[in-house]
């Protein structure tokens, strides 16, 4: 918007979607099916209407794949920055449309507390402690900031102004 091409963000997203299925079809089953969703996703009819219409859930589905490809990651190599990368991927999600990533988020993080609490013989509690800590701390951060902009609009940070919207009409 401040450069004058709001539609290149929405064009940016689905780049960056495209990507992440890229990356999470190569996560799950290796690069020919990576490559096929990646493919799939890039040339949807869908995501070519709605990354023109500039609503927020373009974006949100950025983060959500995002998240989904690091998480993925994440769970395959341990690394903490995956895991960071996830989590704010979660977190850009949420500050777009907050019900749609915590119901995307929900099954995940339950799946990381289980195997936090529950341990395995390969992976220390430090490690696995990192790796939730690394995934949570930008979700949190991403609330908070939810909160703030919350206060701002409607004098309350538990109050959206999506819900201000729907109570109005």
């Amino acid at each position: 918007v401040a450069i004058g091409h709001p539609v290149w963000g929405h064009w940016l997203a689905g780049a960056i979607t495209a990507m992440a299925v890229l990356g999470a079809g190569r996560e799950l089953a290796g690069n020919g099916v990576g490559l096929l969703a990646g493919l799939l996703t890039a040339v949807a009819p869908g995501l070519a209407l709605f990354s023109n219409l500039l609503l927020s859930h373009h974006p949100a589905l950025a983060g959500l794949s995002m998240f989904l490809f690091m998480f993925l990651r994440m769970q395959r190599t341990g690394c903490p920055g995956c895991g960071l990368a996830a989590g704010a991927g979660l977190a850009v999600a949420m500050l777009c449309r907050p019900l749609t990533a915590a119901a995307i988020g929900l099954p995940f993080g339950c799946w990381l507390a289980w195997w936090w609490l529950r341990g395995d013989r390969e992976t220390a509690v430090g490690r696995r402690s990192a790796l939730v800590a690394s995934v949570g701390v930008p979700v949190i951060l991403g609330l908070g900031l939810m909160f703030g902009h919350n206060l701002a609009l409607t004098g309350s940070g538990w109050t959206t102004s999506y819900q201000v919207f729907t109570d109005t009409y």
